[in-house]
């Protein structure tokens, strides 16, 4: 059985637009002022403000930052009330080595204050981080933080920036380039460094009740034998596990067992029997990442017997909020900071009247926005746009966002 495979934007505490004036965008490992960078800055801006739950956010903001400073390579670590690390967003890149690293909150601080001269904690209170190993080099080549993941993962140079709001840092982007790369220079940490408010802002602002896209948005693998016993998984599929089931599983790279409720899909398809046709079981799981749906499919060795299959593939697939989707939709069709703003809030179900009164114009205003944006996307109605965005946001594109 085969696998189914800028303008307007609301103000806040913290928040420096002026300062976003003098920064120099990014291309490729150096930086120049361009106008497409200068819209990605805006975007990432347009993305921190949007509402969304910061975890559901992470993994495209992530994404972004990497295409604008010229990394391979980007994590994101939450801060606690009591400043300490509360939880970690890896890509897929680092997941592949992230396991080599502990995730108890006393390891991690100590690990970063022997390779970067101060503890997690510390630069959360201070609201300032190690900001760039280049100045500190020597000190983390010689750390167990370097020995555990950089070396490990071929990395060897790190962009830090602290998410900021109030005086205090309420997470850390950390922004890596292997080994043989050119390090990250003052000028790139000088470009990322405006962002750190609006970061700050898209963590620790309340995040309200969303509707989710209706197609994926990730997917991956895990298999696993008849016990549960995982015998091998994708980086993709052992980051959605965990950010389906982080109660269960509360780091997936280092599993080595299903948890119970996938053990169950596993005995359902079991119980099938012989059955000619046979509906993969589910579990759907609604989280703070995201929505996700898990389908057990039997990988059958010999004939279509389902009681012969001694292996079994987990499905995961993650679904993102629909205003989240509809804002990098507008923005890979190439849509104004208005349009976009606009149909961030229509994927909220807003009327026309109600987009008026958030974005502060006239309904006219909005309906003649919405005529533009018919004709520039040959669609018809609030529902082909919306269709038009989702398929943007979905396609992946030549040059990673």
């Amino acid at each position: 059985m085969a696998l189914k495979p800028d303008g307007i934007l609301q103000s806040g505490a913290g928040f420096s637009t002026e300062a976003l004036k003098d920064c120099l965008p990014v291309t490729g490992r150096g930086l120049r002022r361009s106008a497409s960078t200068a819209r990605l800055v805006s975007h990432i801006r347009q993305l921190c403000v949007l509402g969304v739950d910061s975890y559901a956010l992470m993994p495209v903001l992530i994404e972004h930052v990497k295409r604008l400073v010229g990394a391979d390579c980007g994590t994101f670590w939450w801060a606690g009330d009591n400043h300490r690390a509360a939880d970690a967003y890896f890509d897929a890149e680092s997941l592949k080595v992230a396991a080599t690293l502990s995730c108890h909150a006393n390891e991690f601080d100590r690990n970063t204050r022997e390779a970067h001269g101060a503890d997690f904690a510390a630069a959360m209170q201070r609201g300032r981080g190690w900001a760039n190993t280049v100045r500190h080099e020597a000190m983390l080549l010689r750390s167990r933080e370097y020995e555990l993941f950089w070396r490990s993962g071929h990395w060897r140079h790190g962009l830090e920036l602290t998410a900021v709001q109030n005086g205090r840092g309420w997470g850390s982007v950390v922004m890596l380039r292997p080994e043989g790369a050119r390090p990250f220079d003052a000028r790139t940490e000088a470009a990322l460094a405006p962002l750190s408010a609006f970061m700050a802002h898209a963590v620790h602002s309340p995040a309200s009740a969303r509707r989710f896209a209706a197609e994926a948005t990730e997917s991956g693998v895990v298999v696993s034998d008849r016990a549960g016993r995982i015998l091998w998984q994708s980086a993709l599929g052992a980051r959605l596990l965990q950010q389906a089931i982080p109660q269960v599983m509360p780091f997936a790279a280092t599993a080595k067992e299903l948890p119970d409720c996938l053990r169950s899909l596993i005995a359902r398809l079991q119980h099938a029997g012989a059955a000619e046709t046979c509906a993969p079981p589910m579990v759907h799981r609604h989280t703070r990442w995201g929505e996700f749906d898990l389908r057990a499919y039997p990988l059958l060795d010999h004939g279509p017997d389902l009681r012969s299959a001694s292996r079994f593939a987990i499905h995961v697939e993650r679904r993102e909020p629909m205003v989240l989707q509809a804002a990098r939709g507008a923005y890979r069709l190439g849509l104004s900071v208005r349009q976009s703003h606009i149909c961030a809030h229509l994927a909220e179900g807003a009327s026309y009247a109600d987009v008026a009164q958030k974005i502060g114009v006239r309904p006219s205003s909005v309906i003649d926005q919405m005529r533009k944006m018919y004709t520039r996307l040959d669609v018809h109605d609030r529902a082909g746009l919306l269709q038009a965005l989702s398929a943007a946001a979905l396609r992946e594109p030549a040059g990673k966002d």
